[in-house]
């Protein structure tokens, strides 16, 4: 919530609160002011220098707080009505000018002293990102390191705006729109445990629901894709790797059978990243094959390879010119 819409809510609670305890004293305060103390407290008599007629509305009632918490004083206590009088509020009836005059508290608004803009930190710009577009954007690859306070990385008073991280939020926002523009052109977007994991000679099947894949070795993840209408694609695959020895394991991104894109899997496990390629595809059924090539070990030994989601989605505009006696 921004500093003005906090400070908004803030007043209209207030004025919430200032409706309430106007129809308490109307209904509840007002009659036993009128029967146990008016007959002293008027403008003809004016005992205590008093007169409750001024309060008859409840606007000028709520603003006179300070009397009012001398009144529920001498009530309480009995110093009021004095013992002579023939009328006397019972304990409930001093319970409600009790009750209601410590309720008047509610209208204060004390200076809590200057607020300080709070900023997201890297994991609740994420969330932020994926509640409202619906994109999982991995800040912390590109963001730095948000400042720590007594161990919390949230504190408004803590996290500073540089111009280093102004600058990525701008990157970040061209990044995030062209991903959220694309949506409508989602051919493929899952986690990567739905397709096929073919690996020594077996084939297991992928599930709707599949998360990430964890792989030993090398292996194959597997899948048919519909191409709705020939253009440039781009293919994603967001993966990570337990490097054992040597060269980081290799990513490789066939399309019926033809490799169009090869990486090697730099980043950990911890903090995946995408390897993406563009590449211009015919319309109709395409099958793609992501495929994990060791760094020469293979087995419980070799190179762990965490592999999460895969996507491909068509480019906005279609076919290129230059692409598009190329297709796949």
């Amino acid at each position: 919530m921004g500093l003005a819409s906090a400070v908004g809510a803030a007043d209209v609670a207030a004025d919430v609160a200032a409706v309430a305890l106007g129809e308490r004293y109307q209904h509840e305060v007002k009659p036993l002011l009128a029967t146990y103390c008016a007959g002293c407290h008027n403008l003809e008599k004016h005992k205590g220098d008093l007169d409750l007629g001024v309060y008859a509305a409840d606007t000028e009632a709520l603003r006179a707080r300070k009397l009012w918490k001398q009144v529920a004083t001498k009530v309480a206590d009995g110093d009021m009505p004095p013992e002579d009088e023939a009328k006397q509020p019972s304990a409930e009836e001093r319970q409600v000018i009790r009750a209601w005059t410590a309720s008047l508290k509610t209208l204060d608004h004390p200076d809590a002293g200057p607020t300080t803009l709070h900023r997201l930190n890297r994991g609740e710009y994420r969330n932020s990102i994926r509640d409202l577009l619906g994109l999982d954007y991995q800040a912390g690859a590109d963001f730095p390191k948000d400042d720590v306070s007594d161990g919390f990385d949230n504190i408004a008073e803590t996290l500073s705006l540089s111009p280093f991280l102004m600058e990525k939020y701008l990157v970040a926002a061209d990044d995030i729109l062209e991903r959220a523009l694309l949506a409508d052109s989602v051919v493929l977007r899952c986690g990567a445990g739905a397709l096929d994991l073919v690996q020594n000679g077996k084939r297991q099947a992928g599930r709707p629901d599949g998360k990430q894949r964890l792989i030993d070795g090398a292996a194959e993840l597997a899948t048919t894709i519909t191409v709705a209408s020939a253009g440039d694609h781009v293919i994603a695959v967001r993966a990570g790797a337990e490097r054992s020895a040597g060269a980081a394991p290799l990513l490789r991104i066939r399309v019926d059978g033809k490799e169009v894109h090869a990486a090697r899997i730099a980043a950990p496990t911890t903090a995946t990243d995408v390897i993406t390629c563009t590449v211009p595809l015919a319309a109709g059924e395409r099958q793609l094959t992501v495929i994990i090539a060791g760094s020469g070990s293979s087995g419980p030994t070799g190179d762990a390879v965490v592999v999460e989601t895969v996507e491909v989605l068509r480019l906005a505009g279609g076919t290129s010119p230059a692409a598009s006696s190329v297709l796949i």
